[in-house]
């Protein structure tokens, strides 16, 4: 026996056949399963590639089945460009003709890649959570335009004014005070003589509310001095 034949490598064909069948599966199981009809399977086990007719085709079959099969696409690559790369093109060969070549044959996606593209749906879905979490536990925005800070109210009625976000509940000295759509507000307060504290808060149902206090000091005017036009220019006698 010539020593050479001993250690001549199996066929790409060879080393499929003998992974199905340590797997106890009939060529129809794994048609079955991964959507590549049974004729094109046979031929691969059997390396009449010429019957698989279009090499694009034909090498997305051939990895998707390996795969199935546990076979790493680097260890037979080689031997499969060997066998594969002197096809005769026979356009007349009877055969599987890739014109009749279902759909379901091409859109084989490796299990590999459905756990990828589960695992990237599932962390975007989350992180969409998370974002929603955080802008509902993110404290309201809230501007105070007027009364400014340590403000002298020359009036006893002083208007409050300003902006909040748009999706926030708005009370001023424990008052809830409606709003616009857009978040602006304003709301005329009437002052106590002397100085005056106005809390304006904002709040959203999961999260702390802001609060904006002012202070305003208001001083009622003095009343004017009256006087008898009869005792103007009078001194008193004794």
């Amino acid at each position: 026996m010539d020593s050479s034949a001993a250690h001549t490598p199996p066929s790409l064909g060879t080393l499929f056949r003998r992974a199905r069948r340590s797997f106890g599966l009939s060529i129809d199981d794994i048609s079955e399963d991964i959507k590549i009809r049974s004729e094109i399977l046979n031929a691969i086990e059997h390396g009449a590639f010429e019957r698989i007719d279009e090499p694009v085709y034909r090498t997305l079959m051939v990895k998707t089945y390996a795969e199935y099969l546990g076979i790493s696409w680097d260890t037979i690559e080689d031997v499969y460009i060997r066998e594969s790369v002197y096809i005769p093109v026979l356009p007349h060969a009877k055969g599987v003709n890739t014109k009749h070549i279902q759909s379901g044959d091409l859109m084989v996606v490796p299990r590999l890649l459905k756990h990828v593209f589960l695992s990237a749906a599932m962390i975007g879905v989350f992180f969409y959570f998370m974002v929603l979490a955080g802008s509902a536990l993110q404290r309201p925005a809230l501007t105070v335009i007027n009364p400014p800070e340590r403000f002298m109210s020359p009036a006893k009625t002083i208007r409050i004014e300003g902006s909040v976000s748009a999706e926030a509940t708005l009370a001023i000295n424990g008052q809830e005070v409606t709003k616009t759509n857009d978040g602006h507000f304003y709301q005329d307060l009437t002052l106590s003589d002397g100085l005056n504290t106005i809390r304006i808060s904002a709040s959203k149902k999961y999260s702390k509310e802001t609060v904006v206090t002012r202070t305003v000091l208001y001083q009622a005017p003095s009343a004017p001095l009256s006087f008898n036009e009869y005792d103007y220019g009078k001194t008193t006698t004794r």
